[in-house]
């Protein structure tokens, strides 16, 4: 087939609208390009805010997971202070397991060949018990055995109590083994309780499931028992949501549902199946993550579909579209702990799109395959107050375009992404939310589906979705929130920015969105929530149309 260049197609389309007495291209500048409207780029688009619910819900069951920490419910010894003195000769212990002959004399010597009390004793025992407590022995303990002094030999007992019995509780879908399998809790050896409190903070940061240890002195002589509870959330969930982040194009008002269920093998593993619909748009996905081994791992695999009709607008009903997606990746844990969880994601991506001219003859106008490779790291860091997420990723890729109707292309392409939100919370409750996106390629002229799109209640509020893109871009937005009736119900303010640079998708002419507004969040009951925004757009006059002085986001969700 004769290939037709694009802008020799849309001149075409022009003079046979004007021919057969069309008045619709009068304006004919102001036609919002369709190429936006592009199945993959509004696939895109909903990755986006699938992953922006999951940093949401990471940082708030991180906030909850760095409380649990082993606790120890064994009895040390009582004190008693009398003021005996006497010449200190020696003090003689059992063989340790876990401290060495110098270590003992680091701490005794200074007090052998002097007169003490019983007191000094008593200080000697909590040195080497700190001593435990700073290699992780926590299990292990020193104390002062009843006896007579001879000589001015003092005999101090070592128990270093050896793991006995760990019984698990509360798991009803997660097996035991799985548990135990994550846990350096051997029989009959010494607990590290340093690295239990790491194996306790690594599980419950990449699991649903949660858990708390706790100490006790153990049924058998020298040893100390495990109590191991588990703390399962609803195993399914429903949620269904409505909003008005769909493309203007194929229908803004969008339903929502997904179903979610934890443990699906009874290894903590995540299975989900979603669809979202509007007028023009008929969505679908499939999500699976599974723990590969004790250390964190986990393999994440993604398949997502959607078939997109554009239903409003010029282009009404002349173009469809349908795009298929599938990723498999890894993430690794590089550091959790109390204030810090680094983390190393690998993600092999393939998506093919298409999109067809549908009016007096039927077309191929966009046939694009991309596949790439991401390589990320995320940093999310938390304080009393204030919890900052940042994640830097760099995209390799190919792209091969080869539609009916304009020329074959073939592309190699590479881009760094930047993504950051910054929380900083005061005791009545107000808020700040900052948050920050940006993209930047070397890359010039990159397919569609790989280019940075701004605009919509996700990104510069008071425009329509995905408004203005390039290949590079940046968006911030800084928002006030304050807390109006129990903290379920926030009143908020913002200001949005964003800036696009290279082979612009929609407006050569103008690359900058900025806008202010304020809106309403709150819960209703336990299950609900709602939100309610006014956007006002500080720039309106771009060369397509000219946007109007406020547009109304909102959205409602529920969980069940």
């Amino acid at each position: 087939m004769m290939k037709i260049h694009k802008k020799h197609f849309v001149s075409l389309l022009t003079a046979s609208c004007l021919l057969t007495g069309s008045t619709a291209l009068a304006a004919e500048p102001n036609i919002p390009n369709p190429v936006k409207n592009d199945a993959g780029i509004q696939m895109n688009r909903m990755r986006d805010e699938m992953e922006r619910e999951r940093v949401r819900k990471q940082i708030a069951e991180d906030r909850a997971a760095a409380e649990n920490k082993v606790e120890d419910q064994q009895k040390a010894q009582e004190q008693k202070g009398e003021t005996i003195s006497f010449e200190l000769k020696k003090i003689v212990f059992e063989p340790s397991s876990v401290l060495t002959e110098a270590e003992l004399a680091e701490i005794t010597a200074p007090y052998e060949g002097h007169s003490v009390q019983l007191n000094d004793i008593y200080e000697i025992i909590e040195k080497i018990n700190k001593l435990y407590n700073d290699k992780g022995y926590a299990t292990c303990r020193a104390f002062l055995p009843p006896q007579t002094i001879k000589d001015g030999t003092v005999k101090l007992l070592l128990i270093e109590g050896r793991t006995g019995a760990a019984t698990i509780s509360g798991n009803k879908y997660t097996k035991d083994a799985f548990i135990r399998n994550r846990l350096h809790l051997q029989e009959d050896e010494i607990a590290n309780i340093k690295q239990l409190n790491k194996d306790l903070l690594l599980f419950n940061a990449t699991n649903s499931t949660q858990l708390r240890i706790m100490m006790k002195a153990g049924t058998k002589p020298g040893t100390t028992d495990y109590e191991i509870v588990a703390y399962e959330p609803q195993r399914d969930t429903w949620t269904i949501f409505e909003d008005s982040a769909g493309n203007y194009a194929s229908g803004e008002y969008r339903t929502g549902l997904f179903f979610n269920t934890k443990s699906l093998s009874g290894n903590c593993d995540s299975f989900s199946l979603g669809t979202v619909l509007s007028e023009g748009t008929e969505a679908a996905s499939a999500y699976y993550s599974r723990s590969l081994g004790p250390g964190g791992t986990k393999l994440n695999l993604l398949y997502s579909t959607n078939a997109v009709k554009v239903t409003e607008g010029y282009y009404s009903d002349m173009i469809k579209g349908h795009a298929n997606f599938y990723s498999i990746g890894f993430t690794q844990p590089l550091l959790v702990d109390e204030s810090n969880r680094i983390e190393l994601s690998l993600d092999y991506n393939r998506q093919n799109s298409k999109s067809d001219w549908l009016y007096g003859f039927r077309g191929n106008m966009v046939d694009d395959t991309v596949q790439d490779v991401s390589l990320g790291i995320a940093m999310t860091s938390y304080g009393k107050s204030h919890v900052l997420y940042q994640k830097h990723s760099y995209i390799s890729g190919h792209s091969e375009s080869t539609p009916a109707l304009f020329d074959e292309r073939t592309q190699n392409f590479g881009f760094y992404k930047f993504n950051a939100l910054y929380q900083k919370l005061y005791q009545a409750g107000q808020m700040w939310n900052l948050r920050a996106d940006a993209q930047w390629s070397s890359t010039h002229g990159m397919v569609g589906s790989k280019q940075f799109y701004m605009g919509g209640m996700y990104s510069v509020r008071g425009y329509k979705e995905n408004f203005l893109g390039g290949d590079s871009g940046f968006t911030f937005s800084a928002e006030y929130v304050v807390p109006v009736y129990n903290r379920d119900v926030n009143a908020f303010t913002f200001f949005d920015y964003g800036h696009v640079y290279g082979k612009y998708q929609s407006d050569d002419q103008h690359h900058v969105l900025a806008s202010i507004g304020c809106g309403i969040r709150c819960n209703i009951g336990k299950n609900c929530t709602a939100s309610l925004t006014l956007g006002v757009p500080l720039q309106r006059d771009f060369v397509a149309e000219q946007v109007s002085k406020t547009r109304l986001h909102f959205m409602v969700s529920g969980r069940f």
